[in-house]
């Protein structure tokens, strides 16, 4: 507390969850023990609110000391540790601003709000617009007020909020001369979420996530802005640094005199202009995309769209990422990692991993939430990855898994008129690593082959005694053309795949 008012100093005070590699220890540090020992610690945090305090993280050192080219970048990578001379002078410059409670410039929130609205409870993402898909378990209790936040609870909870609110309309803050608005949804909500990493460490994710990039002319994040006015806005983005601290909501937490948040502000906040995928694309290296192919147009690919880690029929795609290795794939963080491949700055054994994240939603409105989605995964070795023809190959393979499980869903329900086929089936991510991984790739695609050929007899089987004979006869005529689809996913590869090794 400071001169009688809280005070939650984000510099200082241990508020993100990081695993030690050092004392093997999980606890929690500020920003400036995370960037001095980037090399020694792995973010601990799990789902999106791992993803928006790397997506933080990843904005402050990108303000601070991101390297602006690929010499600077490669002398960053092959250096034990980052050069925090300079992130040090950052955070001496804007040390008044990292203050979630701060009177003029409470972090990533609006001074402009100078009274509580809501409870707390707004924050919690079963709550999102009125809740929806996500069970919230004080429901059944009967308990309406939602319990207090703890300040790192509250701020960790509004960093979500930020990226991931659903949209709807908003009451404006009464200084709102635009009136009542319908607000999208967050930055986040409409796109996918991409990072890689090797190690683990803050430094190797904070490296291969962010390309070398001088700052944009006009570029700030928000905290080297004046806080927002009240009024809601309609603007261009300026740059990463900007979209990556969008204020997509005005929002402030209050806390009570024993330090817990009980109440906040929460108004309508800025919508940006771009208004297509390619545009955010072209900004935000940490989104990943597929180019859709047109029709009848060869090879031509059409517009962008944000890659899913779940599949239509509700499963999880086994090796989402391989999507973005050919050329209807789009991420701008991963060309800078198969980049550095090629120079040979990653050692050839070196194992890349791709972390997807995105959320869905219960309709086209995006109103309510339905989903939320992260899959880690690894994408390939170095060494590999350096190949053309080698990511042509993953992204073969990845696809042929990815047909053979959405037409042995959909021939499922088709049948039992009961679409319960993701329930039933496995999680192959063991095997696709392995495939991944492994010197026997041979070896490992048939066990990969062998794991699909008994998921499509237990999923086809499981309803078989229920069906009469003309429905048995079509299941057993369907199971052999799904086996041929794995045999041509899989073995007809194994020849291209052994000789590129």
């Amino acid at each position: 507390m400071t001169g009688g008012r809280q005070e939650l100093d984000l510099l200082t005070h241990p508020w993100i969850s990081v695993m030690d590699l050092r004392s093997g220890e999980a606890r929690e540090v500020g920003l400036i023990e995370l960037f001095d020992r980037a090399e020694e610690l792995h973010l601990a945090h799990s789902g999106l609110e791992g993803v928006v305090v790397f997506r933080l993280i990843a904005a402050l050192y990108d303000a601070a000391a991101g390297p602006t080219t690929t010499a600077q970048w490669d002398r960053a990578w092959t250096a034990p540790a980052l050069d925090t001379a300079p992130i040090l002078a950052y955070f001496e410059q804007w040390q008044d601003r990292f203050d979630v409670f701060h009177p003029e410039y409470p972090f990533l929130q609006c001074a402009a709000v100078t009274r509580p609205t809501q409870s707390v409870g707004v924050l919690n993402i079963s709550r999102y617009g009125r809740g929806g898909g996500f069970f919230d378990g004080r429901l059944a209790r009967g308990v309406d007020e939602h319990p207090p936040m703890t300040p790192v609870h509250a701020f960790l909870a509004a960093l979500v909020m930020l990226g991931y609110d659903v949209a709807g309309m908003k009451t404006p803050h009464p200084d709102d001369p635009r009136g009542k608005a319908g607000n999208r949804v967050g930055m986040l909500a409409q796109v996918t979420h991409a990072h890689f990493t090797i190690s683990g460490t803050v430094k190797d994710m904070l490296l291969l996530s962010l390309p070398p990039a001088p700052r944009t002319p006009g570029d700030t994040p928000a905290w080297e802005r004046p806080s927002p006015g009240p009024a809601h806005a309609a603007r261009p983005i300026t740059g990463r640094l900007d979209l990556l601290t969008w204020p997509s909501r005005r929002v402030r937490l209050f806390p009570g005199p024993d330090g817990a948040v009980r109440k906040v502000g929460f108004y309508p906040g800025d919508r940006s202009v771009q208004r297509t995928w390619d545009e955010i694309a072209e900004i935000d290296p940490m989104t990943a995309w597929i180019r859709q192919q047109k029709p009848g147009r060869s090879m031509k690919p059409g517009k962008l769209f944000p890659v899913s880690v779940v599949a239509s029929h509700g499963s999880e795609r086994v090796g989402a990422a391989a999507k973005l290795l050919t050329n209807f794939g789009h991420c701008a963080a991963l060309d800078h990692v198969l980049a550095a491949c090629e120079r040979g700055v990653l050692l050839p054994e070196q194992v890349v991993t791709a972390t997807l994240a995105h959320v869905t939603h219960t309709d086209p409105k995006k109103s309510l939430l339905q989903g939320v989605h992260v899959q880690h995964a690894p994408l390939g070795v170095a060494g590999e990855l350096a190949r053309v023809e080698e990511r042509a190959v993953l992204d073969k393979m990845a696809s042929g898994v990815a047909r053979v499980r959405s037409e042995l869903a959909e021939l499922h329900a088709r049948v039992t008129g009961r679409p319960h086929a993701p329930a039933l089936l496995r999680d192959l991510s063991g095997e696709w690593a392995e495939v991944v991984l492994t010197e026997d790739r041979a070896g490992a695609l048939v066990d990969l082959r062998e794991a699909l050929l008994v998921e499509i007899d237990d999923v086809l089987m499981a309803r078989n005694s229920l069906l009469n004979h003309e429905q048995r006869a079509r299941v057993e005529a369907e199971r052999r053309r799904l086996r041929g689809l794995v045999r041509d996913a899989l073995d007809q590869r194994v020849p291209e795949v052994v000789g590129t090794q």
